[in-house]
């Protein structure tokens, strides 16, 4: 799918054409368009709508020490918070290709 929506000039760059359609995913976009975002880099960002893919992977399985365990939650709480109006759930077994 990914590769269908290059451009020709994506595909004449190659590799580097592909990278650059992948960072442009995770680009601050103000062209209201959709973000893609870690929960690290969406800290300080808000949005009308924001998705979080797969909650149950929150906390991290390998936080095994009291500051990881909290560092997780934290994560989880930004996570929460990004969203002005809806917070959609996303379980990536439940989507059908």
């Amino acid at each position: 799918m990914l590769l269908d929506s290059m451009t020709p000039q994506d595909r004449n760059r190659g590799i580097s054409g592909l990278i650059a359609i992948i960072e442009s995913m995770f680009a601050d976009n103000p062209n209201g368009t959709t973000t893609l975002a870690t929960v690290h880099k969406s800290k300080g960002m808000e949005a009308p709508t924001v998705y979080i893919l797969d909650k149950h992977l929150m906390p991290s399985k390998y936080a095994r020490q009291e500051w990881q365990m909290q560092q997780e939650l934290n994560l989880q709480y930004v996570a929460i918070t990004r969203s002005l109006d809806t917070l959609i759930f996303v379980d990536s077994d439940k989507i059908v290709s």
